[in-house]
């Protein structure tokens, strides 16, 4: 059973936090928060190369500024970038926290990985339901990064299957 590509019968049950009871839950394989979702902005494929350049830019001198609480079952982290997935045995939630706020730090951690090397500021926590919510908590607003060009409509704070936007407070559950 599908809906726009989607298999229901596995996926994470996203719901807006707090929720009435009769919200409808929606689907999702995987969940980016924070940079991660804004690296998947629809229009920077159809953008002029100067356009990438400058929307890189802007991505990256905002690397950090954005923070979340993230609450895995009963576990409280913070993270300035978070991804959900389900685990492969489809028993937990995989949550990857990156805990970084600078850019160098980061861009050096992709090589890191490269070369299989731990990095601290980066790892996985598992978990059957995930609360994810904006920190400090008092933020009404979403703290994006700044675009200048006409051609990029805003980022999203929030990507289901890096195509549906979302917004925080949220709680995923196992279907």
């Amino acid at each position: 059973m599908t809906t726009a590509g989607r298999d229901l019968l596995h996926a994470l049950r996203v719901k807006p936090e707090p929720s009435p009871r009769d919200t409808v839950a929606t689907a999702a394989h995987r969940i980016d928060i924070g940079w991660g979702a804004w690296c998947f902005h629809p229009s920077l494929s159809a953008a002029r190369r100067r356009d990438k350049v400058r929307f890189w830019l802007a991505l990256w001198s905002h690397f950090g500024q954005a923070q979340f609480l993230v609450q895995i079952d009963d576990s409280y982290h913070t993270a300035t970038t978070v991804r959900l997935r389900q685990s492969e045995d489809r028993q937990r939630i995989d949550v990857l926290l990156v805990q970084t706020s600078s850019p160098v730090e980061s861009l050096f951690g992709l090589l890191l990985i490269k070369l299989r090397r731990p990095i601290s500021w980066r790892k996985v926590v598992h978990g059957r339901t995930v609360v994810i919510s904006r920190y400090p908590q008092h933020l009404s607003q979403a703290v994006l990064p700044p675009l200048w060009s006409e051609r990029f409509t805003p980022c999203h704070e929030v990507l289901l299957d890096r195509q549906t936007a979302a917004k925080l407070p949220l709680r995923i559950t196992l279907d």
